[in-house]
């Protein structure tokens, strides 16, 4: 069901304005980053000053429109239900905080108010089994308090979670004064079982799936974070920034610049670290979850059901070339983190779906009825500038604003070389341990055209380079012939080659060169030319007069 938020009842009742809410959930969102959760209506009541009576009185109007559309109570009477309201006892709990553990004593029933509860199982290995997962109107704790046994499963939220909690001895009077109300308990543990059941099928077929993916993944190069230029040292600052929250990351950097390295960093430090990190190629991806070699003019829909397939998932006959059942990775990696490469090459259909997710945090796999919850982070990168598809209307700008606020932009290494040497070094480390040699470093010769040439690859030319110069090496150093295999090598130690500008190379190879030089050298020449015979002859106020006296007649 949905349910509205309290701060939407405050501003219906006229209790306080939009703008009240919006700095009480900054006040929130504040103390949240400080380690402290704080109920918005206790914010209310001791920093912006609302009365107390406002705020309980939209609670209660909020837990009586709850309890209406609950299956459970959908058939008691308003004063039944204002009793019920008014006996039970109310709790706002954080995200993450267990409400009761398995085989503790049943004194309880819960109806959750808002917010999200996951009931689960604790296997003999320590893992969580979902059961199920519950929203607003929904209750738990009801089957232990009905045969008085002790706790069957374990109850934690989700997210920041209102509850109303009745005791045992009114829950008895309930199921006394309300017989259809057992039944209706039975009705809904018949179903919880179903899903339940459903729910652990799914936990393996998640193990599966994740298993195959890894097997895919297991090849992507990781770099790891080398170099101590000030670029290494804010980025290292980012990377521990962005791993304190859970909200969407953008990397943007030239191709080869440690994308995958900076989102296993992030990743890594994050509290999410033991959960799964998977990748997602958006140029490539193909329905069977592996990459196309060939990446160009490829069908735009069949890479739009590919990307679906890929982050969202399907049903079992409901695509033509995808006969069984896939898992998305935003299912796989609900609790984790979903890396999407090539973020702008997303079709405005996937980046809709996409966006609503991050709001949601549900997914929809195509052909399946229901909705899925997932708390997967999503990590994006590119290599060009999200902003101007923004522009030209091939990025949707509520999805670029979702990724704008903790951007991370990459440099390429021809504009930190002060990190080359610690690079190369590492390199050399690294490929020794692999071939089982015992490469000493780097011959000088060989050294001075490494810091000249500008490494267009990036990180990822630069592992291929001394992969194969470490293993062609046959001396203790490396020389420019084991590096620069295939490279032409830079001459001299400052070189630069000017056609890397777009705008010079676009000029030497359009229809103006080289007939617009030559006009203007004759152009120049006429003038110097009639300048010469019918200017000033006064040698210090001719141009043409300067030039002959001053270049022509020494040469």
């Amino acid at each position: 069901m949905h349910s509205k938020r309290i701060g939407e009842y405050l501003i219906e009742e006229q209790v306080c304005d939009e703008q009240t809410i919006n700095q009480a959930l900054a006040k929130q969102a504040s103390l949240k980053s400080e380690g402290v959760f704080k109920p918005l209506g206790e914010i209310l009541l001791d920093n912006i000053g609302v009365a107390f009576k406002d705020v309980d009185r939209c609670l209660r109007k909020m837990h009586l429109e709850v309890l209406a559309h609950a299956e459970l109570f959908k058939d008691f009477s308003p004063s039944s239900l204002l009793n019920t309201v008014s006996i039970a006892e109310q709790q706002v709990l954080s995200e993450g905080v267990v409400i009761f553990h398995q085989g503790d004593p049943a004194n309880t029933f819960c109806v959750v108010i808002s917010g999200r509860v996951k009931v689960y199982l604790v296997t003999a290995d320590g893992n969580e089994r979902t059961m199920t997962e519950l929203g607003p109107g929904d209750g738990f704790g009801e089957m232990a308090l009905l045969t008085g046994e002790s706790r069957s499963a374990s109850v934690k939220t989700l997210s920041p979670t209102s509850l109303l909690i009745l005791s045992k001895n009114y829950f008895d009077q309930l199921c006394e004064l309300n017989p259809e109300i057992s039944a209706g308990f039975l009705k809904i543990l018949s179903r919880r079982v179903i899903r339940g059941n459903q729910e652990i099928v799914s936990a393996t077929e998640t193990e599966k799936a994740y298993r195959h993916l890894i097997s895919l993944q297991s090849n992507i190069p990781y770099h790891p974070l080398v170099g101590t230029s000030r670029f290494i040292n804010k980025l290292q600052e980012q990377i521990r920034n962005a791993a304190t929250n859970n909200r969407p990351v953008y990397i943007q950097g030239e191709e080869g610049t440690m994308h995958i390295s900076i989102a296993r960093a992030i990743h890594k430090g994050s509290a999410q670290a033991s959960a799964p990190l998977l990748y997602m190629n958006s140029q490539t991806i193909t329905l069977d979850g592996t990459h196309a070699r060939d990446e160009g003019l490829r069908d735009p829909l069949a890479l739009e059901l590919a990307q679906a397939s890929a982050l969202f998932g399907h049903d079992q006959g409901t695509m033509t070339l995808a006969k069984t059942r896939r898992l998305g990775l935003l299912q796989v990696c609900r609790d984790g983190t979903v890396v999407i490469e090539h973020v702008e090459l997303l079709t405005l259909n996937i980046q809709r779906q996409l966006f609503e997710f991050l709001n949601s945090k549900t997914i929809r796999p195509l052909g399946f009825r229901e909705s899925i919850q997932s708390s997967a982070r999503i990590m994006a990168t590119s290599t060009i500038d999200l902003g101007k598809r923004v522009e030209e209307g091939l990025f949707l700008k509520e999805l670029f604003d979702q990724f704008h606020d903790q951007t991370i932009a990459l440099l390429p290494i021809r504009r930190r070389k002060g990190d080359l040497q610690l690079i190369t070094e590492k390199m050399i480390q690294h490929f020794n341990q692999s071939t089982g040699k015992t490469i000493k470093g780097i011959a000088p010769e060989a050294y001075q055209r490494v810091m000249s040439y500008d490494w267009p690859g990036n990180m990822a030319e630069i592992e291929v380079v001394f992969r194969r110069a470490v293993g062609l090496a046959r001396s203790d150093y490396l020389l420019p012939e084991d590096i620069f295999l295939g490279i032409a090598p830079p001459q001299g130690k400052y070189t630069y080659n000017l056609l890397r500008q777009a705008r010079i190379r676009a000029f030497f190879t359009s229809r103006l060169y080289p007939k617009s030089l030559q006009a203007l050298m004759a152009v120049v020449f006429s003038v110097i030319f009639v300048l010469a015979f019918f200017g000033s002859q006064n040698w210090n106020q001719n141009i043409s007069l300067i030039l002959i006296w001053a270049l022509w007649w020494p040469l």
